[in-house]
């Protein structure tokens, strides 16, 4: 990393603040289920705002504890992030659970609203079963306020509705279909949530394409992979890109296609998927580049008339058939993106994140490994993030007697992976770092709290020129 040494003399003021303890470096706080509701696959989804973080368990025995077999019905646990910890606020479940509900099987938040999709709930005034609620945040808790059930439509169309769900300022979406894939879109009125219109591709790809299995939305966008998509390649996917109207229609835009699809076949492009109200970032886990099958995640972003290639991420140390690129989040200028990556006697998967700098650009922080080394198998499937912290799900982790699976959840600091002079995160130490520093200063940033007394003094400053000085590599 370059490293400019500057002189720098701004006046000191100290203020009081306290310091969140910090976790060992790049070492996980390990989440089980609350005591109260027992376990079966805690972990299955994980979703957060920023405020509250959200972990499902969709087999959770929350009918009759004492039998493992005959109880599971799900539940959804809520937390709340208080001096690095998280530490558990409301456990939510539905009004008249049965056997098999598979409530939390599919999870998704924005701002104080919470979806909860369900494979097979049974309403009262509605045969068929599944679906999905709608909660909101009051300041202390999560109250339902809706109802997703499904429509009067070919039965076809509806199966398997509930294990995706998304939703983003009074728009719903579920893929379902088990003759066509389709999504469901739901719209919020006055009375409640209506269903508003299937959604199929407009190529009319077939049911193993997978069209909408994967998606993301934000804003006016809404993005539905087909990672099976063989239309130009065997299996080598593509992205269809929908712009949301006033009422809520989805309005066909453009269809992005995998950039090594003329060459290459089965690159999955679209099996991960995820974006942020700026970046879309598409996974490609069968490309080939250095080995065979390292993956790669392509970034895009919006030129005022299409959705155009911007960066290619690709691993700094890839291994063959490593599948960098599949089950993406996005949150705070922070990318996590799964491969198959095998630590032996701890994962077979491994989520690797990444950071946007200043200049736009992604750059690689490391690999998220669990921490202590309990066997997850599943681990790094479902993750969420805020920008600073990084919750990820695994659902069939071992317990400590090596036998049981009942699940748990793996929480990161990612300033285990900062160079702490990068204050801009671009790669480089410059001015602009400085001027960052004496921002955070001025606000009570703890991130100027350079030298880890829980105060901002004066010497965390020549702290700071220190760091710098020493440069980051």
């Amino acid at each position: 990393m370059k490293t400019t040494i500057l002189p720098i003399t701004i006046a000191a003021v100290a203020m009081g603040a306290s310091l969140a303890p910090a976790q060992p470096a790049c070492e996980a706080t390990r989440i089980v289920s609350p005591p109260e509701t027992p376990p079966s696959r805690f972990g299955d989804r994980v979703a957060t705002n920023g405020r509250q973080w959200i972990i499902s368990d969709a087999n959770a025995r929350t009918l009759c504890p004492g039998d493992p077999f005959h109880c599971s019905a799900g539940a959804v646990h809520s937390y709340e992030m208080i001096d690095g910890q998280l530490v558990h606020r409301q456990t939510l479940t539905p009004p008249s659970p049965r056997l098999g509900d598979f409530y939390g099987i599919s999870l998704d938040i924005h701002e104080n609203r919470l979806i909860v999709g369900t494979l097979n709930y049974t309403w009262p005034d509605n045969p068929r079963k599944g679906g999905a609620f709608v909660y909101e945040y009051n300041g202390e808790q999560w109250v339902e306020v809706g109802q997703i059930q499904k429509p009067d439509i070919d039965p076809a169309f509806l199966n398997h509705m509930g294990i995706t769900a998304k939703m983003h300022d009074g728009l719903a979406l579920l893929p379902a279909g088990s003759v066509r894939s389709v999504v469901l879109s739901y719209r919020e009125t006055t009375e409640g949530w209506a269903f508003h219109e299937l959604i199929e591709s407009p190529d009319g790809l077939p049911v193993d394409a997978l069209f909408g299995h994967f998606l993301a939305m934000g804003g006016p966008w809404v993005f539905l992979s087909a990672f099976r998509d063989s239309s130009l390649v065997p299996n080598g996917g593509s992205v269809y890109v929908y712009r949301r109207e006033a009422d809520n229609t989805l309005t066909f835009v453009e269809k992005l296609v995998s950039p090594d699809a003329p060459t290459q076949a089965f690159t999955g492009f679209g099996l991960g998927i995820a974006f942020d109200g700026q970046t879309l970032a598409v996974g490609a886990p069968g490309v080939d580049r250095d080995v065979q099958n390292q993956g790669v995640v392509y970034t895009f972003e919006f030129d005022g008339h299409s959705w155009v290639q911007r960066q290619e991420l690709v691993l700094k140390d890839p291994e063959r058939m490593e599948q960098f690129g599949q089950w993406m989040s996005m949150g705070g200028g922070v990318l996590l993106a799964m491969s198959t990556r095998d630590i032996p006697r701890i994962t077979h998967d491994s989520p690797y994140a990444f950071r946007r700098g200043a200049d736009g650009r992604w750059r690689e922080l490391g690999l998220l490994v669990p921490n202590p080394p309990f066997f997850a198998p599943d681990y790094g499937i479902r993750t969420t993030t805020d920008g600073r912290h990084v919750l990820v799900g695994s659902s069939q982790d071992v317990e400590p007697d090596g036998i049981t699976t009942f699940g748990a959840a793996y929480l990161f600091d990612l300033t285990c992976f900062d160079c702490q002079a990068d204050f801009d995160y671009d790669g480089q130490l410059t001015i602009f770092d400085f001027l960052a520093f004496q921002t955070a200063f001025g606000t009570g940033d703890l991130r100027a709290d350079f030298d880890g007394d829980g105060q901002l003094t004066i010497f965390d400053f020549l702290a700071f020129q220190t760091a710098f000085a020493l440069g980051c590599e």
